[in-house]
C-alpha cells in the first residue's frame, strides 16, 4: 500500500506506538513521571542503562514529542502529557469507531501475568 492510503491518525499513532515499544524507553518514562523532570545523568543512575543508551532513547521518545526539555536549552527532560493525552485520544477514537462497525464484542481478559487473552 502507498502511504498516502493511510489516514493522519494511523500515522500518529504508529509514530508514538513505535516510540514506545522499548522496555527501556517505557523504563524512562517510568522514572520520569515518578520523579518529575531530569538529566540523562540521573536516568543512568537509576536505570541499568549506558550514558549513551539512555541519550538515543531520549532522543527518540523527544523525536516523538512525548518527552520534552523541562524549560528552553535546559538539560532536564519531562514527560510531555499533552502528548499521552493526543494518544489516548486517538487510541479511543479508533477503538470507538471500530466498535460501532462490530456487530459482536469479544471479550478480552488480563491474566496474572498481564498478558491479554481473548475468550474465543
Amino acid at each position: 500500500r502507498q502511504k498516502s492510503q493511510y489516514i493522519h491518525e494511523q500515522f500518529e499513532i504508529a509514530r508514538i506506538s513505535k516510540a514506545l515499544s522499548c522496555p527501556a524507553r517505557v523504563a524512562i518514562l517510568d522514572v520520569l513521571i515518578k520523579r518529575g523532570p531530569s538529566c540523562c545523568t540521573d536516568l543512568v543512575e537509576i536505570l541499568p542503562i549506558a550514558q549513551a543508551t539512555v541519550s538515543q532513547h531520549i532522543k527518540e521518545l523527544a523525536k516523538a514529542n512525548v518527552v520534552v526539555r523541562s524549560a528552553p536549552h535546559s538539560n532536564l527532560w519531562a514527560i510531555n502529557k499533552q502528548a499521552f493525552i493526543y494518544y489516548q485520544n486517538m487510541l479511543l477514537k479508533l477503538v470507538a469507531k471500530n466498535e460501532m462497525q462490530r456487530t459482536e464484542m469479544i471479550p478480552v481478559f488480563q491474566n496474572s501475568n498481564g498478558q491479554f487473552l481473548s475468550a474465543s
